[in-house]
């Protein structure tokens, strides 16, 4: 028999998850030229630069797609110097996938599965990599500017896939975690990208 189709969601981004550096718009988040005043509340990231979609699901066959885009700064980099950009978060240029409901929302953590996050993002080395118990390095025919992100809430499962070309990149499997909404997940570890759902 023929598979179901996924139904495509409108995601919106959830400001009060927001890390005081994004700037967050509903459809889209980037970095801020300085840090807003905002309330510390519990669902806030304070110190990785992370926010959440507005809803999370426990059920159905849902996606979303995300794109990419990457400010190319290299005309303004001196001759010799490092062509990557600079990091702020350490982990990682952007990463877009979908957490747990209960993932950390204070200190710092790895972009990990053990940290209940499961996502494909740009690693510090430039690479395409999906962030599951450790980095996996992905094979891409061409540049990524557009994420799909399935995620089978019955299956407990979640595909990335270029949105452009169809192609899948990478599959994972998120355990049970007893009725546990997962939620988009999106991060940002420097200030020359934007991502825009």
């Amino acid at each position: 028999p023929e598979q179901p189709r996924s139904r495509k969601v409108a995601i919106t981004l959830n400001h009060s998850t927001a890390h005081p550096r994004l700037q967050c718009h509903t459809s889209c988040v980037y970095w801020g030229s300085k840090y807003q005043e905002c309330p510390d509340v519990p669902e806030r990231f304070d110190q990785e630069f992370c926010v959440l979609g507005s809803k999370g699901f426990t059920t159905g066959w849902l996606c979303w797609e995300v794109s990419v885009n990457e400010r190319d700064d290299a005309a303004a980099v001196k001759p010799g110097a490092s062509r990557l950009p600079f990091l702020w978060g350490g982990k990682a240029s952007w990463a877009i996938g979908v957490a747990k409901e209960s993932v950390r929302r204070k200190g710092t953590f790895p972009l990990s599965s053990q940290e209940g996050i499961w996502a494909v993002g740009k690693s510090v080395k430039g690479e395409i990599v999906a962030f599951g118990l450790y980095e996996e390095k992905l094979s891409l025919q061409r540049p990524l500017q557009r994420l799909r992100v399935r995620l089978d809430c019955e299956a407990r499962k979640v595909e990335f896939l270029d949105a452009e070309t169809e192609a899948s990149l990478y599959t994972c499997w998120v355990g049970p975690f007893l009725g546990e909404a997962l939620w988009p997940f999106f991060y940002l570890g420097q200030d020359r990208v934007t991502l825009s759902v």
